[in-house]
């Protein structure tokens, strides 16, 4: 390829370099110091990021440490880091004079003085005392480089020369050796590439469609984080093309993990939080976030991510969200808190623009379509929401999308150039996390080719939401490397049947729309392998994962629910709850997080065990006692609240006698993983008479 012929200087914006005189260059690269600074960035106040100038603000070190003036706070930059500088270089946007004189860099600004000879960026939010929060959308940092002495038109970084049409380029450095990292996968979102050997990565970005450039989180560094107290990943930064030059440089630095890759850590997966408005915000921080801070205390190395619908079709909670996974906490230190896109969370409010739809997800949280490594697993986010046209919401944002299932080829070429970076797959195991469940959208062309790229790992996860209930399957048809058919995980929504309320008690409702509780689920991960998991309900202990039932019992309420019969409804339409004619005189189990093939059920009496569970198929009835709840109680009136794609009901005929009369019983649940063996056994001895475990 040919190299770049530049005829003006190189100037700065988001990338540094400038012209010299050939004959003064140094022949090797040369360490540099810093005399002054100068940076614009930008402030929030609640009432959105407004452009300010950091001088006010920001003091800086010649000893590697920067300070909040008006907080005294200090923070400390890695070694051979002496300054820090903003993308806009001036209010006005103008450019810098730049001269080469001996081996230094001479750029002047409005009297300060800089001499440097490279520069790379990221990202960082500072805080103030007052809560004023400080954004530098890039902070720049200074290394010694020196352009190539034989050809004045070449341009280098970190000794990796830039080629032509290569208009995404950077460099990815350690910042406790200072070395570039190869091997760092980089993406606009449409293709791939990865870090040379001197950590530099160059390609050509997509016309008319890259916005933003990242990276892979590498296994062995830690996942960055907007700001010393955010848990918001930061590993993207908006790309800026500046007029007359011929490329965006964006740098990242990494921090490498104290003890190196992690072959054990957590993986906390969130169902739809679904915020609306305030008020729901208000629950997802103050009973989700509370109870996770709480529960995740006794795990290691842990990592959430939600499976999108973070919001409810309210742009106008975006900020609040943010702020709530932002300071989300686990043994008082900032969490990294990924998330998916949902069909909620795409923005109908810019007349039909599908692009633009994405765009405040966008500014919040990066990429819709990513991947990071954590320990032998490699974990893909991805958006299968395919948005067709707008129509009337009644939430905040007046409108919502129509839309289907699926993946553009786009999608699926992004995907296969990620996938072909990923070393030794039969030995590692991959999270595929998406929001629309895979079982209920296979008429998409590209899910197939999806799975096909998936089935070279050990193990195959499919990590969903969307439904609002949990549910797992086994795709008995499609097969991993290491023997185990993929598994996808439904789980249900955070804020299970949308922060419903039980309006006969003032109580806020803690239950799916099929009965399992709200909340979030916990794996346990060990090298390429989920080796255990947990389904948390909010504000229930970890054992609480079954209720049992008398058949025959009916909820009280205006309307009458009964589990043998087809001809339930509820509301004041008559929504119509189908039971099951089976059920008739029977123990009914319902076990929130269970499957076809890892789980038993158990009637047992004064020690002796009296029959087995059978458990019934896909659809085949509803949740006769939480449509009694939701219908009677919280007095819902449309079909959501009535759900026949219950999947965790299990039946044992009532053996001659009545169960609300038989004494010393217990129902036995026992979940035993398909691959590490560990056995849970999970008990019940009390029948569910009323609607109070339904209450938070």
């Amino acid at each position: 390829m040919k190299r770049f012929n530049w005829i003006l200087p190189l100037a700065l914006l988001s990338a540094f370099s400038c012209g010299k005189e050939s004959e003064n260059a140094p022949a090797e690269p040369q360490p540099v110091t810093i005399s002054g600074y100068w940076a614009v960035a930008a402030t929030d106040n609640g009432g959105g990021m407004t452009r300010k100038d950091v001088k006010e603000l920001l003091d800086f070190g010649g000893d590697g440490t920067y300070t909040l003036l008006n907080s005294g706070s200090a923070f400390d930059f890695s070694d051979g880091i002496l300054d820090a500088y903003s993308t806009d270089f001036s209010p006005s946007g103008q450019r810098f004079s730049c001269t080469y004189e001996g081996d230094v860099y001479h750029i002047e600004s409005l009297g300060a003085e800089l001499t440097a000879s490279r520069i790379s960026s990221t990202g960082f939010t500072f805080e103030s005392a007052s809560g004023e929060r400080i954004r530098l959308e890039k902070v720049l940092y200074f290394k010694g480089e020196a352009p190539d002495r034989n050809d004045d038109s070449a341009f280098r970084i970190n000794g990796s020369l830039i080629y032509e049409g290569n208009d995404l380029v950077g460099l990815i450095t350690d910042v406790e050796s200072g070395r570039g990292i190869p091997g760092v996968v980089v993406s606009d979102g449409y293709n791939c590439t990865r870090t040379d050997e001197n950590g530099v990565y160059q390609f050509k970005s997509t016309e008319g469609l890259t916005r933003i450039v990242y990276y892979s989180t590498p296994a062995d560094y830690q996942v960055t984080l907007e700001s010393n107290s955010s848990s918001i990943p930061r590993f993207y930064t908006p790309v800026v093309f500046a007029g007359d030059l011929p490329f965006s440089r964006n740098d990242f630095l990494l921090t490498p993990l104290p003890g190196g890759k992690e072959e054990k850590w957590t993986f906390v997966a969130v169902g739809d939080p679904q915020c609306s408005g305030s008020g729901d915000a208000t629950r997802y921080e103050n009973e989700t976030l509370v109870d996770m801070t709480s529960f995740l205390a006794g795990y290691d190395n842990v990592y959430c991510m939600t499976m999108g619908d973070i919001i409810f079709d309210s742009n106008n909670v975006w900020n609040r969200m943010h702020n709530n996974m932002g300071g989300f906490k686990v043994n008082g230190k900032n969490t990294p808190f990924f998330q998916v896109m949902g069909n909620h969370d795409k923005d109908a409010t810019n007349n039909n623009d599908a692009y633009q739809a994405d765009q405040r997800y966008i500014d919040q949280f990066g990429p819709v379509d990513y991947s990071y490594d954590r320990g032998d697993i490699h974990i893909i986010a991805m958006d299968n929401v395919r948005v067709s046209s707008i129509t009337t919401s009644t939430h905040s944002n007046n409108y919502t999308w129509n839309y289907s299932y699926g993946f553009t080829d786009e999608q699926i070429e992004w995907l296969r150039q990620d996938l072909s970076y990923v070393e030794d797959k039969a030995d590692k195991g991959v999270f595929f996390c998406v929001h629309i469940p895979f079982t209920t959208s296979r008429t998409d062309k590209n899910y197939d080719k999806v799975l096909e790229l998936l089935k070279d790992f050990k193990e195959v996860h499919l990590m969903v939401g969307h439904t609002h209930y949990h549910r797992n399957i086994i795709h008995s048809s499609r097969i991993a490397k290491g023997g185990q058919p993929f598994y996808e995980h439904i789980h249900g929504a955070a804020c299970g049947a949308w922060w419903s309320e039980n309006s006969e008690t003032g109580k806020n409702a803690n239950v799916t729309t099929t009965g399992g509780y709200a909340g979030y689920t916990v794996y346990e991960v060990d090298g390429p392998s989920i080796v255990d998991r947990v389904l948390k309900g909010t504000n229930r202990p970890p054992t609480a994962q079954m209720r049992v039932y008398d058949s025959e019992f009916m909820f009280p309420g205006t309307r009458s629910f009964i589990w043998s019969s087809l001809t339930n409804t509820g509301g004041s339409s008559g929504i119509l709850c189908p039971g099951n004619e089976t059920l008739k005189d029977c123990w009914i189990a319902e076990v929130f997080d269970d499957d076809h093939a890892n789980w038993t059920v158990e009637l047992w009496q004064n020690g002796s065990k009296i029959g087995d569970f059978i458990r019934m198929g896909d659809s085949a009835t509803s949740n006769i006692a939480i449509c009694a709840y939701f219908f009677n109680q919280c007095h819902k009136n449309t079909s959501a609240y009535s759900k026949t794609t219950c999947a965790h009901i299990w039946y044992l005929k009532a053996p001659g006698y009545v169960p609300l009369e038989t004494r010393d019983w217990e129902v036995r649940a026992t979940f035993t993983h398909p691959v590490s063996n560990k056995v849970h056994v999970y008990t019940v001895n009390s029948l569910t008479t009323d609607y109070s475990d339904f209450d938070l």
